[in-house]
């Protein structure tokens, strides 16, 4: 099944997907920060 995909040129290239994983790195610090500040905003 994995063949048919690659033939059909469906998986990102190498490029791509290192630009894919800095944006999800990225949103991911942005979501840990929004969940940091929203905890010591409740606390106080």
């Amino acid at each position: 099944m994995h063949l048919g995909i690659k033939e059909d040129d469906l998986f990102p290239e190498p490029g791509e997907l290192r630009g894919l994983m800095a944006q999800l790195e990225a949103l991911l610090e942005l979501v840990e920060g929004n969940t940091k500040i929203q905890a010591n905003s409740e606390a106080a």
